[in-house]
């Protein structure tokens, strides 16, 4: 496979951009962009908002945001959190943390707003803000949806987590809470552009290992917190409780993936919700990259990322079809499944009854 033409994202190149391995780098991409939108080709009245996303970003990122590294409230998480005040050490039904709803953000003017916990979420939003895609319809999946997923990716793992861009463990002195996202979705629509990055819930520690750091049931509360971001997705929280997802009732109740943790929560939300027209919401296309892409390191080569799985030939190793929660929402909203699945000749897997 030959490497496509892979386009530039305001002023710089997406393979340049996606081997960043400077922190410091990252930002001053971000900051720049912030501080001077209309130099880059960005609406000049999103500088403001840029600017509090950006503030948002670092205070959840490594090496000592004060939201993630904070005394008062330990231990350290990605996460943008408050103490319960019903806490007390060691109490089964409760959670020492409850996530904050102060990191509020509209993606355009005609969507109510979205809260936002975790550095990974507002880089996406951040990003999908400097859009749209350049060159109008010349921006496809493979010159400019694919390579910014990867840029994306690899940026969420230098700015958060226990793993680096190149998913090698990071040094213990160097920080960092919980594994990187699983997937990375980037969702866009051909016709204007528009696209929306999200990412797996991830950046928390829920490991009770001592008395000290005794979080109760803090994973289960976040989690819930991010399904509740769909509760006015199609009524889709009305159908399925929190225990129960197709993935759920796949898996006999016991494995899967609870609606709101996946990559594709946020993007779906801003690009698939009833605000969008029905005609606009079924051109939309996406794309979910695993993780394990970064194993491949520097100098974006396209033709390894789309290499086929070992396992299955028909499927790529890295980008996958969406699961059966996404599937469900994808078909809530009207919008086409078959434009997010990774090759159009792979027969559907999932049966129409859950």
């Amino acid at each position: 496979m030959a490497q496509p033409n892979i386009l530039d994202f305001r002023g710089v190149n997406l393979t340049v951009l996606h081997d960043y391995h400077d922190r410091a780098a990252v930002f001053d991409f971000l900051q720049a962009r912030a501080d001077a939108p209309a130099n880059f080709g960005i609406d000049p009245d999103l500088g403001p908002q840029l600017q509090l996303i950006l503030t948002q970003l670092r205070s959840l990122s490594l090496p000592e945001g004060n939201q993630y590294n904070n005394f008062s409230i330990r231990p350290d998480q990605h996460i943008h959190r408050a103490l319960n005040p019903l806490w007390t050490i060691h109490t089964p039904t409760q959670s020492k943390f409850i996530a904050a709803r102060t990191y509020i953000h509209k993606f355009d003017y005609g969507w109510p707003f979205v809260v936002y916990w975790t550095p990974y979420d507002l880089l996406g939003l951040f990003l999908s803000k400097l859009g749209p895609a350049p060159y109008g319809q010349n921006a496809d999946k493979t010159n400019f949806y694919l390579p910014l997923t990867a840029v994306y990716g690899r940026w969420c793992m230098l700015l958060a987590g226990n793993r680096t861009n190149n998913f090698e463990p990071r040094d213990p002195h160097e920080g960092g809470v919980g594994d990187p996202s699983y997937f990375y979705n980037c969702t866009w629509n051909p016709d204007d552009g528009v696209f929306f990055l999200g990412a797996v819930l991830a950046g928390y520690d829920w490991t009770n290992y001592d008395n000290q750091n005794d979080v109760g049931i803090w994973e289960t509360d976040l989690k819930r917190e991010r399904r509740n971001l769909l509760r006015n997705f199609y009524g889709i929280t009305v159908t399925y409780s929190f225990e129960m997802s197709p993935t759920l009732l796949a898996g006999g109740g016991e494995f899967g993936t609870h609606f709101g943790n996946c990559a594709e929560t946020y993007p779906f939300i801003n690009m698939l919700s009833d605000h969008r027209d029905p005609p606009w919401r079924e051109r939309c296309h996406g794309l979910a990259l695993k993780r394990d892409f970064a194993k491949l390191k520097d100098n974006y080569r396209q033709a390894l990322i789309l290499r086929a799985s070992r396992a299955n030939p028909q499927y790529y190793e890295f980008v996958s079809q969406p699961c059966r929660n996404c599937r469900r929402l994808i078909e809530y909203s009207g919008a086409r499944w078959r434009n997010y699945w990774s090759n159009d000749e792979v027969p559907d897997p999932y049966p129409r009854n859950n």
